[in-house]
C-alpha cells in the first residue's frame, strides 16, 4: 500500500465539514445516543460516509476496510470501526416483535409500539 499523498485523507476531510457538536445533538435530540452502547453515533457516521465513498457491498466490508485503517480512523474524532458480529437488537432479547414494514411511522417520527 501507498502511502498518502496528502496529510488527510478524503473521509477525514469530508468529516472535518461537519461541525463537531451537530451529531451528537442530533443524537441527543432523536434518542439514539441511549440506545447506543459500543458504536456511536459519530462512528456510525464516519462508518456510512466511508461506505459510500468506497462503494462498500456489506457490513463485513466496511468492518474490514475501517479495522485495516484503524489508526487513520482514530484521527477522525476518535471514531471506531464497526464489529463484525453485531450485539443483538434489544427487543430481541425481551422477546418484543420487531415491527413490520407497515407498522413503522414515516420518518422522523419515532415508533411508537408497545414494547
Amino acid at each position: 500500500m501507498k502511502p498518502a499523498k496528502a496529510k488527510y485523507t478524503t473521509l477525514h476531510q469530508i468529516c472535518n465539514l461537519i461541525p463537531a457538536h451537530l451529531v451528537s445533538r442530533l443524537a441527543k435530540a432523536h434518542g439514539v445516543d441511549k440506545q447506543a452502547r459500543s458504536f456511536f453515533p459519530w462512528s456510525h457516521v464516519v462508518a456510512m460516509l466511508h461506505a459510500q465513498i468506497a462503494h462498500s457491498l456489506s457490513l463485513n466490508d466496511i468492518a474490514d476496510t475501517l479495522s485495516n485503517h484503524g489508526g487513520s480512523l482514530a484521527t477522525i474524532r476518535q471514531a471506531t470501526p464497526p464489529s463484525h458480529t453485531p450485539e443483538p437488537h434489544p427487543r430481541a432479547a425481551t422477546g418484543c416483535p420487531m415491527p413490520t414494514v407497515s407498522e413503522m411511522p414515516r420518518w422522523p417520527r419515532p415508533f411508537s409500539g408497545t414494547c
